[in-house]
């Protein structure tokens, strides 16, 4: 990655001069308008998407770090610029994932890196890649570590919904809710309803009356889903 003068705050001026130069390194003789059109056209959603927005705020935090505008707490304002930066772009991973929890589990590379890209940045002479890597793993990480979690809780959900599907198939071909409720303590009503819903959709089961005196009954069984 070449190195960013002056200061690291990328604009889109900037960014923007990154993308023709590389779209016109891109292009050899022979080059149609069109494959020269497709190149630039996906250089420039790069700058405005994901990766464009990242390198501007590695830069900005960076950028903030190195002046050091604070006798103490830097630090700290500079994970609550990222996170408020972040949010601003569209991306919310650190509602539901600690960025600063992450970032100090990694406090050594932290370190490291932004040791690698302050040097020189007073003359601006760095070189923003270590910071701009390190911040990009610890999204990387933080998405993963996200996505994990939501399959966790899609999981025990689908655990509990066929528990409740089981629990019917046990019980009398005529039940009440208040019985199904008894066969599966823990799992909450919400489960319970929409088992339920989807067993009567597929025909598997009917209701008549309502409330908690309603009458379910089996009218087939159904293969295991």
């Amino acid at each position: 990655m070449s190195k960013i003068r002056s200061t690291s705050l990328v604009t889109p001026v900037a960014l923007a001069a990154l993308v023709l130069t590389l779209v016109a390194g891109s292009a050899v003789a022979g080059t149609t308008g069109t494959e020269f059109q497709s190149m630039y056209t996906t250089l420039l959603n790069w700058v405005n998407g994901f990766l464009g927005k990242s390198i501007a705020i590695a830069a900005f935090i960076l950028d903030f770090l190195c002046i050091h505008p604070f006798l103490d707490g830097n630090g700290r304002m500079a994970r609550l610029l990222t996170l408020l930066l972040l949010y601003q772009s569209g991306y919310e991973v650190g509602r539901y994932v600690s960025l600063e929890k992450t970032i100090e589990e990694s406090k050594e590379t932290y370190y490291e890196s932004l040791l690698r890209s302050s040097q020189g940045w007073h003359e601006g002479q760095h070189d923003m890649a270590p910071w701009l890597e390190y911040l990009l793993g610890v999204l990387i990480a933080s998405c993963k570590q996200l996505e994990s979690r939501v399959a966790s809780v899609s999981g025990a959900r689908g655990v509990k919904r066929q528990l409740v599907v089981d629990c019917i198939r046990r019980l009398p071909p005529t039940f009440r809710i208040g019985d199904l409720i008894d066969a599966c303590p823990g799992v909450p009503r919400p489960t319970i309803n929409r088992a339920l819903s989807d067993l009567q959709r597929d025909g598997e089961i009917s209701c008549s009356g309502k409330g908690r005196y309603a009458e379910w009954k089996r009218l087939r069984e159904s293969s295991q889903r």
